[in-house]
């Protein structure tokens, strides 16, 4: 979010912003409009940090930040926001949370647009999360759901001795 439209989003949208951002839940960009090269330094920097394997995206609108992160020797892994693509890890996430196994730490903004979002389905029993009448945000959600989709593409090598102790022969 623009850091000039902050006071005016959080009025309009009945949502403390503020605070999210002085509990470090989200973050701004400098300015009025969105700072994509801003954006882009802080994926990066959040990668690395966090030795991230690959990052899914949302192909529309999205070609010159892909390129980008991609020439910074991320790996970019493209993923459809249609049924098809969506359906296999809604379920399994959906699955989690209904067993309480999902840990989202008291997250304040994934609480909200969890409020948000409405599970669509359609004829042949596939789901995907969906907005619907709701104008508020659901996109941590649903890169969430495109994590989950893309790890199964991740090929990391196991280290056998890493987890299972000392053994004796």
């Amino acid at each position: 979010m623009p850091s000039e439209n902050l006071r005016s989003k959080s009025k309009k949208d009945y949502v403390s912003y503020e605070q999210w951002i002085k509990d470090g839940f989200i973050r701004l960009t400098p300015g009025n409009v969105i700072d994509y090269a801003y954006i882009q330094r802080d994926i990066l920097e959040i990668c690395r940090k966090l030795s991230v394997e690959a990052v899914a995206f949302d192909r529309w609108n999205a070609a010159s930040i892909v390129t980008n992160l991609g020439d910074e020797g991320l790996n970019m892994l493209s993923f459809g926001q249609g049924f098809g693509s969506m359906s296999a890890p809604s379920k399994e996430l959906y699955t989690k949370i209904m067993k309480g196994e999902l840990e989202h730490f008291n997250n304040p903004v994934m609480r909200w647009m969890a409020t948000n979002a409405v599970i669509k389905t359609d004829p042949a029993g596939n789901i995907k999360l969906d907005k619907e009448k709701s104008r508020d945000k659901i996109d941590g959600l649903i890169a969430l759901i495109m994590a989950y989709g893309i790890r199964k593409n991740i090929q990391t090598p196991i280290n056998p001795y890493e987890n299972r102790g000392i053994r004796v022969l």
